[in-house]
C-alpha cells in the first residue's frame, strides 16, 4: 500500500447492509437458520456509526440472541470498518413419543 493511502470512505449503512448480506447467506450453508443464531460479536471502527449499524442489523435478526459489540482503533485492512461474528447451534430434530404409563 502506498504511503499516505486512504481508501475512500464508505457509508456506514452500505458497510453494514454489506456484512450482513454476507452473513444472512452462512447458516443457510451450514443447514441452519438466522433465528438459529445464539451469539454475535460485532466490532466497529467508528462509534459514530453505532446508530445506524443497529438499524441494520435489526432489519435483519429478529431474535434476541447475545450481543457484544466493541469499538476497537482498526481492523486488518484500512478500508474495513465493520466486522460480524456469529454463532447459530442447529437443533437437531428427533421426535420421541411419549405415552403416560407406558
Amino acid at each position: 500500500m502506498p504511503c499516505g493511502y486512504r481508501p475512500a470512505r464508505r457509508s456506514s449503512t452500505r458497510l453494514a447492509l454489506r456484512a450482513w448480506r454476507n452473513v444472512e447467506g452462512a447458516p443457510g450453508r451450514a443447514g441452519a437458520a438466522l433465528t438459529d443464531i445464539v451469539t454475535v460479536r460485532q466490532w466497529l471502527t467508528d462509534a459514530a456509526d453505532i446508530p445506524t449499524y443497529a438499524r441494520v442489523r435489526s432489519s435483519v435478526i429478529k431474535h434476541e440472541p447475545a450481543f457484544t459489540l466493541a469499538v476497537i482503533p482498526a481492523l486488518v485492512w484500512p478500508n474495513i470498518r465493520v466486522e460480524v461474528e456469529v454463532i447459530a447451534i442447529r437443533p437437531e430434530v428427533e421426535v420421541i413419543a411419549i405415552r403416560p404409563g407406558t
